[in-house]
């Protein structure tokens, strides 16, 4: 239990820092294997943090105001392709048309990262990670999101 919030909430700011390192690092020149790293460190402090979010909130140590708060992403129609393991999220949605805004609870959110089916960083023009495509294996079969981690 989480009766000591102060160590999650430290461990928390630590993963914020790192991701907020991690992201305006350029991986347009990267090897692969650096690409691979970079984007693995990124997908467990995200697991981590959501979770830890996850748990301060069901044990009433994070704010209800903040947890019921509604974050703006951006939703994809799902295609009529089966999904197959371990295949690429962008050959099961309408990444080019069929966008909507949505909004979901932070809560919503974290449940999307704990349970994710899929979860790719995706680095802009310029290369750096700025957007996050995600869904839960609950939700896969009907749409996939994606936030901005500016």
């Amino acid at each position: 239990m989480a009766f000591e919030s102060r160590y999650w909430r430290t461990q928390l700011k630590r993963d914020i820092s790192f991701i907020a390192k991690k992201i305006d690092i350029s991986v347009v020149d990267m090897k692969p294997d650096d690409l691979d790293t970079i984007f693995s460190q990124i997908e467990i402090k995200l697991f981590t943090i959501t979770y830890s979010l996850r748990k301060l909130m069901d044990t009433r140590k994070f704010p209800d105001t903040i947890a019921e708060k509604n974050v703006q992403v951006v939703s994809y129609r799902r295609n009529e392709k089966p999904i197959k393991p371990f295949g690429m999220f962008a050959d099961y949605y309408e990444l080019d048309s069929g966008t909507e805004l949505v909004k979901k609870s932070l809560r919503e959110i974290c449940n999307q990262f704990t349970h994710a089916y899929f979860f790719n960083p995706v680095p802009n023009s310029e290369g750096r990670i700025k957007d996050i495509f995600f869904v839960s294996d609950r939700d896969r079969e009907k749409c996939l999101y994606s936030f901005k981690m500016s």
